[in-house]
């Protein structure tokens, strides 16, 4: 009995699905996957996987499982794109807030910069880039010889932001006209040409060198190259002054700092002042041992009957001689050394008193008038180099 059943209920079932079939129907899965998308404003167009299927609201079973790109596009607003993943028989819903499309003008100085958005080539400046989805974007403008300007930018709905950048150099400008012609610059102890000449620099500080044969060593000053700033410099022969050779014999030391050398020229003050000093104390130690030495010779030369006071005034004698004799020597070597510094003193004051190694800070029409084949510029600076 239990047989007969089984297989009447399976040739019924055989039976009912030809029925079906014949009928037009297909079998599916019940088992279904659905998307759904929404948008704020509606009748958007929905794009699946790069083909329009719809505007939204917009829902489909008609979707396989695995990723789909979801694109959601409407006139006057910024397209939205989308990943969904679909496992099997799960229903996902995408809510979206369209968002009217942003703008940036950026502007340089100098123009001709690249611009980038997001690490992508965008223009270069002046440009507009319109149709900007709003949000937090990377701007970058580079070009060469200036530092790269990097921000965050963020692009808010409806509106063009203006972008105007000065860039920052790496490097400034010095011009520097050197007289006479056969003057030699020097730049960070590099050759860097006779006459006029320009000179594009670090950022930073350097130093900044005139030599030239009439002068023993060269007219040396350092400057800070800001970036972007100019400098505009000459040099000339000075006028011939014994005006330090003078003031060294009184004052020691002080023609060296008129040279430009207060290093040199404190040595030497301070050097001559201590070793004087040092002189005059020997000089006075020398003088009271010799007064005690005589006064021991005449106690002794007069001494003529006590032999114990005889022999004791001799032993005296020699012992205050041989102090006497110590104190000679260290007052010659000090006068020696105070006349050795004293002549250097004099001869390198001598010697030097062609050189100035002063810097003169000109107003702009001075500078123009000295050096009327130069442009303008902020700063003049002016090496004086005597002979």
């Amino acid at each position: 009995m239990l047989i007969r059943t089984f297989a009447f209920s399976a040739l019924m079932g055989l039976v009912g699905t030809k029925a079906i079939a014949g009928a037009g129907f297909t079998l599916v899965d019940s088992v279904r996957n659905s998307l759904s998308v929404y948008t704020v404003p509606a009748e958007a167009d929905v794009y699946l996987d790069g083909n329009l299927v719809g505007q939204t609201p917009f829902q489909t079973f008609d979707i396989s499982y695995g990723t789909h790109r979801v694109e959601v596009r409407k006139f006057g607003f910024s397209a939205v794109i989308d990943t969904v993943q679909l496992l099997y028989g799960h229903h996902v819903a995408r809510n979206f807030r369209l968002q009217r499309p942003g703008g940036l003008s950026v502007q340089s100085m100098p123009t001709g910069a690249s611009v980038f958005l997001d690490d992508e080539r965008a223009g270069v400046t002046p440009v507009d880039l319109v149709d900007l989805a709003p949000g937090s974007r990377r701007l970058r403008i580079s070009t060469p010889e200036y530092h790269d300007w990097n921000q965050k930018i963020v692009v808010p709905e409806s509106t063009t932001i203006i972008v105007n950048v000065k860039m920052v150099s790496k490097y400034g400008t010095v011009h520097i006209h050197l007289s006479p012609q056969d003057a030699e610059l020097f730049i960070d102890g590099q050759r860097a040409g006779f006459g006029t000449t320009e000179q594009k620099l670090e950022v930073g500080r350097h130093t900044i060198e005139v030599r030239h044969p009439s002068t023993n060593y060269p007219a040396t000053t350092s400057i800070y190259v800001g970036p972007g700033t100019e400098f505009y410099m000459g040099t000339e022969i000075g006028k011939t002054t014994f005006s330090p050779l003078l003031v060294s014999i009184p004052l020691p030391g002080v023609g060296q700092i008129m040279d430009g050398n207060p290093g040199e020229g404190l040595l030497i003050g301070l050097g001559t002042l201590a070793l004087g000093m040092f002189t005059y104390t020997t000089s006075a130690a020398y003088d009271s041992r010799l007064a005690e030495y005589n006064a021991v010779r005449e106690r002794y030369l007069n001494e003529r009957n006590d032999e114990d006071r005889i022999v004791s005034y001799r032993e005296d004698m020699l012992y205050q001689y041989d102090r006497l004799k110590r104190m000679h020597t260290l007052r010659v070597v000090t006068a020696g050394l105070l006349g050795v510094l004293y002549g250097y003193n004099l001869v390198d004051a001598f010697l030097n008193h062609r050189i100035s190694h002063r810097i003169f800070v000109l107003d702009r029409e001075s500078f123009l008038k000295m050096n009327p084949s130069l442009s303008e510029g902020r700063v003049s600076l002016l090496f004086t180099i005597g002979f």
